[in-house]
This record gives structure tokens, C-alpha cells and sequence, in this order.
């Protein structure tokens, strides 16, 4: 019970640094990278998330897309030993340098696990499907991050990445209701090799990104500030959809796509809530996927009682403000109208919390 109240009181912990509702989420997620991981860790802790997280990731197998990765939390969680290459996109440079230090020097996965191949990626869950399916050799580039490692540790090719290679399909794993439980193709093409030995240390990855990106760190401009020239002449009604125009961030950087039915499983774990249209999104996951793939969701939205909604909508656009999250959305409404078959929810924290198994 303590723990639920907490989950919808604290976003009057957030940070006071976001002050308008209507910024871009992917600016307010970059303004909290830094400190994200510690400011949701004990709510997490306290709520079981983690317990959820490790039910909802045994779906996943073969060859994975997870969409708005984040600081990647979910990376202690899935079953590596099913899983041949997962794909961690987000549209936060901050958060993609979190969730790789995480992988690599934190938890050290590149070691344990090092059959599976791992690529970070800039992408806009909005537009993550190639324009042509014949283009399957252009988005198997890795994006704006590009480091993938191959079995046994080795750097794998470009070519390797992304949206180029089969992978068994995953096994159909529904569960009933009451279980517990993008870019342009340009991307990566100035990247430089990556050392073929890590050395376990958090400092390893600030030397990564001086790799990437000449000059160091402080170069790279603000996300969110600077439009891409190819942009600028051109008006559009919301920030992704002059992204998705232009194949490219607001700061430049290209952002990666991939080729239709190229992922056995796409995962999306608390995105929805953060994206502009969130019902795009999904239909843009179900390209992605195989035909007999699947779309496993954890989401936090409306709850199951009218109480706890008006508690909700009276704090959302505080939260959003903050957290760069609306947490009052009708997530089955969502999935239903983006034409996905449901084939298990299970939910938790008064309803808050969504656990999807879907189809595309």
C-alpha cells in the first residue's frame, strides 16, 4: 500500500530544472539522465518492479528491439541465453551513454554474455521503419552509438547490426491475466573502431564517446536547441514529426531505421507514456516484428478505480512537466487502436501497471 502511494506522490520529488509542460520529452529526459537511475531506483526497489521486469523479459528471444531503452533497467533482466542480438534505441544521447555504461562497464554483460550482440541506437520510435524494405543493407548500419560486440567478445562488422540478421523465432509464451509478473541509414558511418578489450571501468566509456564523437563531450550541442539545417526552412506541428522528415535529431545526429519484420520480439518498457503519439508507435513495433513475433509492453497508465484517476489526472501534467511523462494515459485503448492482439495483460499497483504480451 506505502509503496503504491509513493508511486503516485513522487513526482513531487522530480527536479524543478523541466518547467514547461509542453517541452519535448526526449529534452526533459536529457536533462535527467544523469541522476534518473537514482531517482526512480528505490521506488522501483520498493514496488517490485524488478520482479516484473524479469517475468515480462523471459518472452523475449531471438533477435530484440527494445524501443525508448533509456537508462536501460531492463538489461539485468533478459534471458541471454534465447536471445541472439538485442537493439537498445532512445532519442536521449544521455540516456543511450547510461544504459551502455551500464552494459558494458557496470554490470560487465559484454562478458558474461558475449554470444549476444549488442547494439545502442538513436532512433525515433516514431519513424523506425525503413521508407523502402528493399534498403535491408543501408539500416543494418549501427546508429549514433554503433558499438556491437560479436560472440566471444570480438567487435562485430557494421553490416552485422540492426536490421540484417535471422534469428529463430520466439516461442508464443502467453501468459494468463493473473501471472505475476528510425533513422537515417547515415548513422554510425563516422564511427570509429571500438577497442576490442574493455577495462571494467567506468572511465572506459567516457573514452568510447571521445571516440565517436571528436572533440569530446562538450561539443555536442544541446539536444533540443539546435535544428538541423535541412529543417529549419520547414514548419511542422510537433518535434517528431520534423525528426522523422529530416531522418535526423534536432542537434543533427541521424537517427537509425530498420527494415519491416526484422525483430522476433520488440520490446517497450514505460515509453508510451512519453511519446507524442503513442498509437503510432505501436504500429510502428508491429512492422518491425515478424508476422509470429511478438510485443511485450510494461506501461504504467489509468488505473482500475476512479479514485486513483482523478489522483492521476489532477498530478499529470505536473509529472509530465518533470518526468516527461504522461501517466494517465488508457494504455488498452492505445493498443487496441493501434491494432495489436492482445493476448495476455496482467496488472498491478490498483491498475496502474501493465504487463502486455501482443501480437502484431
Amino acid at each position: 500500500m506505502y509503496s503504491t502511494y509513493r508511486y503516485v506522490t513522487y513526482h513531487k520529488d522530480a527536479s524543478d530544472a523541466v518547467k514547461s509542460v509542453d517541452q519535448d520529452s526526449v529534452l526533459t529526459f536529457e536533462q535527467l539522465s544523469d541522476i534518473y537511475d537514482k531517482a526512480v531506483g528505490a521506488e522501483e526497489t520498493s514496488m517490485g518492479f524488478g520482479l516484473l521486469r524479469w517475468w515480462l523479459m523471459k518472452y523475449a528471444q531471438g533477435k530484440v528491439l527494445e524501443i525508448s531503452a533509456g537508462t536501460g533497467r531492463n538489461i539485468p533482466y533478459y534471458p541471454y541465453d534465447r536471445v541472439s542480438h538485442i537493439t537498445f534505441t532512445d532519442l536521449s544521447p544521455g540516456m543511450l551513454k547510461q544504459a551502455e555504461n551500464k552494459y558494458y562497464d557496470e554490470l560487465r554483460m559484454g562478458f558474461k554474455h558475449p554470444d549476444t550482440k549488442v547494439t545502442f541506437a538513436l532512433a525515433d520510435a516514431h519513424c523506425m521503419v525503413e521508407p523502402s524494405a528493399d534498403e535491408v543493407a543501408s539500416s543494418s548500419k549501427p546508429g549514433f552509438w554503433g558499438r556491437m560486440w560479436g560472440s566471444k567478445g570480438s567487435s562485430s562488422s557494421a553490416s552485422s547490426s540492426g536490421a540484417a540478421t535471422a534469428s529463430p523465432s520466439p516461442s508464443t509464451g502467453s501468459s494468463s491475466s493473473s501471472s505475476p509478473s528510425a533513422g537515417s541509414s547515415e548513422a554510425g558511418a563516422s564511427a570509429r573502431p571500438v577497442p576490442k578489450t574493455l577495462s571494467g571501468e567506468g572511465g572506459s566509456m567516457l573514452n568510447l564517446f571521445r571516440v565517436l564523437m571528436p572533440g569530446g563531450l562538450e561539443s555536442r550541442p544541446r539536444i533540443g536547441l539546435v535544428p538541423c539545417k535541412e529543417c529549419r526552412a520547414h514548419q511542422f506541428d510537433s518535434h517528431f514529426k520534423q525528426r522523422c522528415a529530416c531522418g535526423k535529431s534536432e542537434d543533427g545526429l541521424p537517427l537509425q531505421r530498420f527494415a519491416p519484420g526484422s525483430f522476433d520480439t520488440v520490446v517497450d518498457a514505460f515509453g508510451l507514456c512519453s511519446h507524442d503519439d503513442p498509437v503510432a508507435v505501436l504500429k510502428q513495433a508491429a512492422r518491425l516484428v515478424k508476422p509470429e513475433g511478438r510485443i511485450i509492453l510494461m506501461e504504467h497508465g489509468q488505473a482500475s478505480w476512479g479514485a486513483w484517476n482523478k489522483r492521476l489526472d489532477e498530478g499529470a501534467e505536473d509529472h509530465k512537466r518533470k518526468w516527461g511523462c504522461w501517466w494517465n494515459r488508457d494504455i488498452l485503448a492505445i493498443v487496441t487502436q493501434a491494432g495489436l492482439e492482445i493476448e495476455s495483460v496482467s496488472r498491478w499497483h490498483f491498475g496502474t501497471t501493465y504487463l502486455i504480451i501482443a501480437k502484431p
